[in-house]
């Protein structure tokens, strides 16, 4: 059986929505209407998005800090899945004195706003080091921390921010970009100019 939801009216905008389920002898349990309603609501608001919402871009300061923490717990959430609270708190206390001590000093954030809340991110990290033939300047922007929230995805916004974020780091005189990118997000970096690289990446967590 499927639940039609036919014509939402917003102005000059419509959208029709069909939600499908099992449910014996057509009868839809509480649980199907809630479960329904809220896929509803992301529905409707990603299409907002995509057909009004106004794309913000801005550089983050001390002020966007607890933003930055949260979207940034939000990213190591899907990355490697929800831990116990004690160790989320620990994390979260440690990003908010990173960013309080580095932010606009060895790390850039830029941020979008959509639908008047905070969408998408990305962080670069700046770092100098003894150059190199093919960066003698020896000075390397880090991209990390690229995350947009599901509803907003495949609009474009990290490329934005993407491109936002290299041309500051350009004006501060960097002069090479790396980062470690996901599956999802390799094909875009490679629209960006990304060159893939097949070093392999080596590392070593001390405990303790």
């Amino acid at each position: 059986m499927y639940v039609h939801i036919n014509c939402l009216d917003f102005g000059d905008r419509k959208i029709t929505l069909v939600l499908h389920a099992r449910a014996k002898k057509e009868l839809v349990s509480r649980y199907f209407i809630l479960e329904a309603l809220f896929l509803m609501a992301r529905a409707i608001s990603a299409y907002m998005a995509k057909s009004n919402g106004k794309i913000e871009t801005h550089l983050a300061t001390n002020a966007d800090i607890n933003m930055i923490v949260d979207m940034r717990m939000l990213f190591s959430d899907e990355l490697v899945g929800k831990q116990d609270a004690t160790a989320e708190n620990s994390l979260r206390q440690s990003l908010l004195r990173y960013y309080a001590e580095e932010l606009n000093k060895t790390c850039l954030c830029w941020y979008a706003i959509a639908d008047n809340i905070p969408v998408s991110i990305v962080t670069m990290i700046l770092r100098k080091q003894p150059g190199s033939i093919v960066n003698p300047t020896g000075k390397w922007g880090y991209v990390m921390n690229v995350f947009t929230l599901p509803e907003y995805r495949r609009q474009g916004i990290s490329s934005m921010l993407l491109n936002k974020i290299i041309d500051h780091a350009v004006g501060l005189g960097y002069t090479a970009f790396e980062q470690h990118a996901t599956k999802d997000g390799e094909p875009a970096y490679l629209k960006l100019g990304f060159n893939k690289h097949t070093e392999p990446t080596y590392r070593k967590f001390v405990v303790g």
